[in-house]
């Protein structure tokens, strides 16, 4: 069957914390855009969970303010599911993507969700080289992280600074990890560490 481009969600998101799209299964999906609104005039705060990745908790978004991202890579796999929750119903949510068929051994990517430590941690080792397609880190905690550093394996984000709630989004990245490098994450803090991978073909 030929790709279906979707409009995952579309409704006004509630005020308790629910599950608004679920992969069918036999499909797996690509999530590509989001789209958020606050429709009234007072500051709202939202919690976006794709799959095992976090986007947001308890993130602001000012009255009559729409955020919009972009130019995203997440895929799900079959009965993953995308969690919202909004602090009142002013908040509208808009996620496009598309669902394709899924076959197991065929199925080309990789997510691994972790929580950062102190410590440099690698990827599991690997005899494939890999694209690494997207990189997400959220903050969920009410501290400031000072020190976010990935080395890929050279330097690639190097000591910065993730304020409160914040999220890192670095869509469509497509850089090269050949089998022999590897990439190495830490934080002084720990923040919520998403990685997305594609197996290279030769």
């Amino acid at each position: 069957m030929a790709n279906a481009i979707k409009r995952l969600i579309h409704p006004i998101v509630p005020t308790t914390g629910s599950i608004a799209y679920t992969v069918p299964q036999g499909k797996y999906t690509v999530v590509k855009s989001i789209v958020i609104t606050n429709s009234n005039s007072p500051d709202l705060t939202y919690y976006l969970k794709i799959g095992g990745t976090f986007i947001a908790v308890n993130r602001t978004l000012k009255g009559k303010n729409t955020l919009i991202i972009d130019d995203l890579f997440i895929p799900l796999l079959p009965s993953e599911t995308i969690t919202v929750q909004a602090s009142n119903s002013g908040c509208v949510m808009y996620i496009s993507g598309v669902e394709k068929d899924y076959i197991e051994s065929e199925y080309p990517y990789t997510t691994i969700n972790a929580v950062t430590s102190t410590s440099p941690v690698n990827l599991p080792s690997r005899t494939t080289d890999v694209m690494i397609k997207s990189i997400i880190i959220h903050n969920l905690s009410t501290n400031v992280v000072p020190e976010v550093t990935v080395y890929i394996p050279w330097s690639f984000i190097n000591q910065m600074k993730l304020n409160t709630k914040d999220t890192l989004i670095i869509p469509n990245l497509n850089v090269l990890l050949p089998s022999n490098h590897n990439l190495t994450y830490y934080a002084t803090n720990n923040v919520y560490f998403t990685v997305i991978l594609e197996r290279v073909v030769q």
